[in-house]
């Protein structure tokens, strides 16, 4: 039976993910993310190169199962190990990073076209958040790379998708991230803002 992708589940556990973050915003902070879990560790293809004794390139595109990045996820213990190609674009490895944590978040065990259209559905969320987007009143892919230091293609995806991401998303999910990325543009607290 063949399965579609549940851009809605994926959606969320994005913002569910941003729940717990205390970064900044709005360029947000995936390294941070994920030093913050403790079953997930982070290894570039330079650091994983040496420890097999030769070259990046030849691990980033002989060895490696993608030139960009891949996770190994042990779905018994959840336990998870990321690499991603170092000597690519900060822009790059920010979505490398956001779509292999889709990949842990989401429980794939299995790197399928579905499990990729619902890491990006993630990464997509993760990196750019609706409220954000709606805040700062941005349209244009060229507003998008500049607010969330994100790739042209990225932040052209981004803003096709805006209409199905904000349908997705549950509106108590939406409201929180507002409010915690509104607090972190603006430097106000809660209390200051809702008098509370």
């Amino acid at each position: 039976m063949t399965r579609n992708p549940d851009y809605k589940r994926a959606t969320n556990a994005a913002y569910t993910e941003l729940q717990k973050y205390t970064g900044a915003y709005p360029v947000i902070d995936i390294f941070q993310i994920i030093e913050n879990d403790s079953k997930i560790s982070v290894k570039t293809y330079t650091q994983a190169a040496e420890q097999m004794g030769c070259t990046h390139n030849k691990f980033a595109y002989n060895i490696a199962s993608s030139e960009l990045g891949f996770s190994i996820i042990d779905c018994t213990t959840g336990k998870s190990l990321i690499f991603y190609n170092n000597l690519k674009c900060e822009e790059t490895i920010r979505f490398v990073l956001a779509h292999e944590l889709g990949h842990i978040r989401l429980g794939h065990c299995e790197d399928d076209k579905v499990s990729d259209s619902e890491a990006n559905c993630f990464a997509r969320n993760l990196l750019c958040p609706v409220p954000v987007i709606q805040e700062g009143k941005l349209t244009t892919p060229e507003e998008y790379m500049k607010s969330f230091c994100i790739s042209a293609p990225m932040a052209n995806i981004a803003v096709q998708y805006f209409g199905s991401d904000l349908y997705y998303a549950r509106k108590d999910l939406i409201e929180y991230v507002r409010d915690r990325s509104y607090c972190s543009i603006t430097g106000y607290s809660l209390r200051e803002i809702y008098g509370y």
